[in-house]
């Protein structure tokens, strides 16, 4: 099953199966976060993500894939982590950090995440009011609603 997240067919998601498998694919999940393609990073942290809670152990690594060469893993590890929704201070830093992303996709994803926190985001709100600024406007209109949650 994890040799399915380096299928290039959209058609397919194997991060849904795994994502029902639960707590057997975590461990090969975490492995996937370090391979050499970035479409396979990015999959593994949707997977890990739609897991939701059971998937608390993976945060670590996704913090660390914030950092990640490509955009479509930082992407996809902000979304992983408020879907997971470790509402710890230094998730919500790393994600507060990740607004500064020079991608549209990725800021979006930490503002999304964010807006999953609520107010326990509220260390960061400076960052998210920030964002109101953007020169794109589905940022815009995303960090908005995420300070509307943070009230």
């Amino acid at each position: 099953m994890i040799a399915l997240l380096r299928e290039n067919d959209e058609a397919i998601e194997p991060e849904i199966a795994l994502a029902a498998i639960g707590q057997p694919a975590i461990d090969p999940l975490l492995e996937s976060l370090n391979a050499d393609d970035p479409a396979v990073r990015s999959r593994a942290a949707d997977a890990l993500g739609r897991m939701g809670s059971r998937a608390r152990s993976a945060v670590e690594r996704l913090m660390t894939l914030l950092d990640d060469t490509h955009r479509d893993p930082r992407a996809s590890a902000a979304r992983a982590l408020g879907q997971i929704g470790v509402h710890e201070r230094r998730v919500i830093d790393a994600l507060g950090e990740t607004l500064g992303d020079k991608f549209l996709d990725v800021r979006v994803a930490a503002l999304e995440a964010l807006g999953e926190f609520g107010r326990s985001a509220r260390p960061v709100r400076s960052r998210v009011a920030a964002m109101q600024f953007d020169r794109f406007q589905v940022v815009r209109r995303q960090a908005e609603r995420v300070l509307d949650l943070l009230k």
